[in-house]
């Protein structure tokens, strides 16, 4: 019987993990190096997001840079709240969607500007570079009396870098990128209970 309810168990986690509209509806661009999360872990992420949301004594406001998989998962509420800053064209004419080009770290809307609270980004590449520039963007959409919240993710050779620009350090939970051939890490530069567990997606190492 306990193996049986371990197979259910498995059973379970399997569908729960296969489904999400976002990814369902959506390729994946080479032409701008995208890989979408897992569906798990698109909802572990957004799940975190809610929680975040809903503990704020005030309504925050969330940037979601290059992670449409994300934006378009967030709890209707909390989405109300969340901008997309993104290069692919395909979602002009969305509530909240500001074409975003990481080469031009410093173009953003005026009315943006120190407004954010909370970012979750995942950076199409993964070199220093890239990484600074879109440093220079948060630092532009950062409230100035507000100590932020960073969720990212990108290899682990990068967790020097991300130490010096956010504060961030590597979480226990590891984000699924099915068709990425290389573990990336999380991070983030708060401590977070639901991303102290490990993902089930991912086999043992």
């Amino acid at each position: 019987k306990i193996h049986q309810r371990k197979y259910f168990s498995a059973i379970f986690f399997q569908k729960m993990t296969e489904s999400n509209e976002f990814v369902n509806i959506t390729k994946e661009d080479a032409d701008y190096n995208q890989y979408w999360y897992s569906p798990h872990t698109i909802q572990t992420i957004s799940d975190e997001a809610l929680s975040i949301f809903q503990s704020s004594p005030s309504p925050i406001k969330i940037a979601c840079l290059s992670t449409p998989s994300i934006f378009f998962s967030l709890d209707p509420v909390v989405k109300e709240h969340s901008y997309l800053f993104d290069y692919d064209g395909q979602w002009l004419g969305t509530p909240r969607f500001v074409k975003y080009d990481f080469h031009d770290p410093s173009n953003v809307p005026k009315e943006l500007i120190n407004t954010f609270d909370f970012f979750i980004m995942d950076p199409p590449f993964i070199s220093q570079e890239v990484w600074r520039n879109y440093a220079t963007t948060i630092r532009l959409l950062s409230k100035s009396d507000t100590k932020i919240k960073v969720i990212s993710t990108t290899i682990q050779e990068n967790e020097p870098l991300l130490k010096e620009l956010f504060g961030s350090t590597p979480a226990i939970f590891l984000p699924s990128l099915p068709h990425l051939c290389y573990q990336f890490k999380l991070y983030t530069n708060y401590d977070s209970v639901r991303f102290s567990v490990p993902n089930k997606e991912l086999p043992d190492d």
